[in-house]
Protein backbone atom coordinates (compact mmCIF):
# COMPACT_ATOMS: atom_id res chain seq x y z
CA UNK A 1 0.00 0.00 0.00
CA UNK A 2 1.21 3.25 -0.93
CA UNK A 3 0.51 6.69 0.20
CA UNK A 4 2.94 9.53 -0.05
CA UNK A 5 6.07 7.72 -0.66
CA UNK A 6 4.96 5.34 2.53
CA UNK A 7 4.09 1.49 1.65
CA UNK A 8 2.47 0.11 5.07
CA UNK A 9 2.53 -3.42 6.09
CA UNK A 10 1.79 -5.16 9.14
CA UNK A 11 4.43 -5.87 11.65
CA UNK A 12 4.37 -9.36 11.10
CA UNK A 13 5.23 -8.61 7.36
CA UNK A 14 8.20 -6.17 8.01
CA UNK A 15 9.68 -8.45 10.84
CA UNK A 16 9.65 -11.79 7.69
CA UNK A 17 11.05 -9.64 5.74
CA UNK A 18 14.40 -8.09 7.73
CA UNK A 19 14.40 -11.71 8.86
CA UNK A 20 14.52 -13.04 5.02
CA UNK A 21 16.97 -9.75 4.64
CA UNK A 22 14.87 -8.27 2.00
CA UNK A 23 13.49 -5.79 4.10
CA UNK A 24 12.07 -3.14 2.13
CA UNK A 25 11.49 -0.20 3.83
CA UNK A 26 7.42 -0.20 4.40
CA UNK A 27 6.09 1.22 8.01
CA UNK A 28 3.87 0.04 10.17
CA UNK A 29 1.10 2.24 11.31
CA UNK A 30 0.88 1.48 15.63
CA UNK A 31 -1.14 2.73 18.12
CA UNK A 32 -1.30 2.38 22.01
CA UNK A 33 -3.52 2.68 25.13
CA UNK A 34 -6.92 1.66 22.79
CA UNK A 35 -7.63 4.96 23.27
CA UNK A 36 -11.81 5.74 22.41
CA UNK A 37 -10.85 8.33 19.88
CA UNK A 38 -8.93 5.34 18.05
CA UNK A 39 -12.17 3.45 17.58
CA UNK A 40 -14.04 6.62 16.14
CA UNK A 41 -11.76 8.57 13.57
CA UNK A 42 -8.58 6.77 13.04
CA UNK A 43 -10.12 2.94 12.80
CA UNK A 44 -12.78 3.84 9.86
CA UNK A 45 -9.87 5.58 7.93
CA UNK A 46 -7.23 2.53 8.39
CA UNK A 47 -9.99 0.36 7.07
CA UNK A 48 -11.41 2.82 4.19
CA UNK A 49 -7.80 2.86 2.75
CA UNK A 50 -6.90 -0.87 3.83
CA UNK A 51 -4.28 0.23 5.81
CA UNK A 52 -2.62 -2.70 8.31
CA UNK A 53 -2.01 -1.14 11.67
CA UNK A 54 -1.44 -2.82 15.15
CA UNK A 55 -3.56 -1.77 18.19
CA UNK A 56 -1.53 -2.54 22.24
CA UNK A 57 -4.40 -2.68 24.49
CA UNK A 58 -3.78 -2.21 28.30
CA UNK A 59 -6.26 -5.11 28.73
CA UNK A 60 -7.74 -4.37 32.15
CA UNK A 61 -7.93 -0.48 31.20
CA UNK A 62 -10.59 -1.59 28.18
CA UNK A 63 -14.16 0.43 29.08
CA UNK A 64 -12.54 3.19 31.22
CA UNK A 65 -12.96 6.73 30.48
CA UNK A 66 -11.03 7.08 27.34
CA UNK A 67 -10.46 3.81 26.45
CA UNK A 68 -12.04 1.72 23.97
CA UNK A 69 -14.69 -0.95 25.65
CA UNK A 70 -14.09 -4.36 25.12
CA UNK A 71 -16.68 -4.82 22.35
CA UNK A 72 -15.18 -2.43 20.31
CA UNK A 73 -11.53 -3.94 20.92
CA UNK A 74 -13.13 -7.84 19.58
CA UNK A 75 -14.57 -6.04 17.34
CA UNK A 76 -11.67 -4.25 15.62
CA UNK A 77 -9.90 -7.93 15.81
CA UNK A 78 -11.89 -8.99 13.55
CA UNK A 79 -10.53 -7.05 10.76
CA UNK A 80 -7.68 -8.73 8.86
CA UNK A 81 -5.88 -5.37 8.36
CA UNK A 82 -5.78 -4.96 12.54
CA UNK A 83 -2.82 -6.74 14.78
CA UNK A 84 -3.73 -6.86 18.37
CA UNK A 85 -0.51 -6.60 20.63
CA UNK A 86 -0.47 -6.30 24.39
CA UNK A 87 0.33 -3.40 26.25
CA UNK A 88 0.35 -4.73 29.81
CA UNK A 89 -3.53 -5.05 31.60
CA UNK A 90 -2.79 -2.05 33.82
CA UNK A 91 -0.40 0.54 31.63
CA UNK A 92 2.76 -0.39 34.47
CA UNK A 93 6.01 0.53 34.02
CA UNK A 94 7.47 -2.93 33.49
CA UNK A 95 11.25 -2.39 35.05
CA UNK A 96 9.71 -1.03 38.72
CA UNK A 97 6.43 -3.42 38.26
CA UNK A 98 6.65 -6.05 41.47
CA UNK A 99 4.09 -8.13 39.70
CA UNK A 100 5.10 -7.98 36.56
CA UNK A 101 4.04 -11.78 35.23
CA UNK A 102 0.68 -11.13 36.29
CA UNK A 103 0.68 -7.73 34.20
CA UNK A 104 2.72 -9.51 30.86
CA UNK A 105 1.28 -13.03 30.76
CA UNK A 106 -2.51 -11.84 32.18
CA UNK A 107 -2.77 -9.50 29.37
CA UNK A 108 -1.38 -11.88 26.93
CA UNK A 109 -4.26 -14.14 28.04
CA UNK A 110 -6.68 -11.20 28.49
CA UNK A 111 -6.27 -10.06 24.92
CA UNK A 112 -6.08 -14.15 23.85
CA UNK A 113 -9.64 -14.82 25.35
CA UNK A 114 -11.20 -11.76 23.76
CA UNK A 115 -9.83 -11.78 20.63
CA UNK A 116 -9.21 -15.16 19.47
CA UNK A 117 -6.25 -14.98 18.28
CA UNK A 118 -2.88 -15.59 19.46
CA UNK A 119 -1.16 -12.22 21.17
CA UNK A 120 2.51 -12.28 19.60
CA UNK A 121 3.32 -8.56 20.30
CA UNK A 122 4.40 -6.07 22.93
CA UNK A 123 4.74 -2.65 23.40
CA UNK A 124 6.03 -1.05 26.94
CA UNK A 125 3.43 1.34 28.36
CA UNK A 126 6.70 3.54 29.36
CA UNK A 127 9.07 3.08 26.12
CA UNK A 128 12.31 4.89 26.89
CA UNK A 129 15.52 2.40 27.81
CA UNK A 130 15.25 3.67 31.07
CA UNK A 131 11.76 1.51 31.73
CA UNK A 132 12.44 -1.56 29.91
CA UNK A 133 14.38 -4.23 31.93
CA UNK A 134 16.26 -7.44 31.27
CA UNK A 135 13.42 -9.04 33.62
CA UNK A 136 10.80 -7.94 31.05
CA UNK A 137 12.86 -9.45 27.85
CA UNK A 138 13.08 -12.43 29.74
CA UNK A 139 9.35 -12.59 30.91
CA UNK A 140 8.14 -11.52 27.09
CA UNK A 141 10.13 -14.36 25.80
CA UNK A 142 8.87 -16.93 28.31
CA UNK A 143 5.20 -15.44 27.38
CA UNK A 144 5.44 -16.33 24.04
CA UNK A 145 5.89 -12.77 22.46
CA UNK A 146 7.88 -12.51 19.43
CA UNK A 147 8.74 -8.62 19.83
CA UNK A 148 8.31 -5.89 21.76
CA UNK A 149 8.96 -1.52 20.99
CA UNK A 150 10.04 0.92 22.68
CA UNK A 151 9.78 4.62 22.15
CA UNK A 152 13.18 5.02 21.01
CA UNK A 153 12.90 7.09 17.76
CA UNK A 154 14.27 4.50 14.55
CA UNK A 155 13.63 3.29 11.70
CA UNK A 156 13.43 -0.58 11.16
CA UNK A 157 16.50 -2.14 9.27
CA UNK A 158 18.89 -5.00 10.53
CA UNK A 159 20.61 -3.22 13.19
CA UNK A 160 17.62 -1.59 14.71
CA UNK A 161 16.41 -5.05 14.40
CA UNK A 162 19.18 -7.28 16.52
CA UNK A 163 16.81 -7.32 19.50
CA UNK A 164 13.21 -8.06 18.70
CA UNK A 165 12.44 -6.96 22.50
CA UNK A 166 13.32 -3.59 21.92
CA UNK A 167 12.34 -2.26 18.78
CA UNK A 168 12.63 1.43 17.48
CA UNK A 169 9.16 3.28 16.71
CA UNK A 170 9.02 6.90 15.18
CA UNK A 171 6.50 9.17 16.58
CA UNK A 172 4.03 10.37 13.83
CA UNK A 173 3.30 13.28 15.66
CA UNK A 174 7.25 14.71 14.13
CA UNK A 175 6.15 13.90 10.91
CA UNK A 176 2.09 14.42 10.26
CA UNK A 177 2.77 18.62 9.52
CA UNK A 178 5.51 17.14 6.40
CA UNK A 179 2.53 14.74 5.32
CA UNK A 180 -0.27 17.35 5.20
CA UNK A 181 1.27 19.70 2.89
Amino acid sequence: ILVAGYQFASLDECLDAISDRCYTGKCVISFDDAKDNFYRYAYPVLKARNYPFILYVPSRQLGMDGIMSREEVAKVATNHLCTIGSHTRNHVNCAQCENLAEEIFGSKQDLEALTGREIKHFAYPWGSLDDVSYRSIRMLKKAGYVSAVGTLPAALHGISTMSRYYLPRINANAYLPLLSK
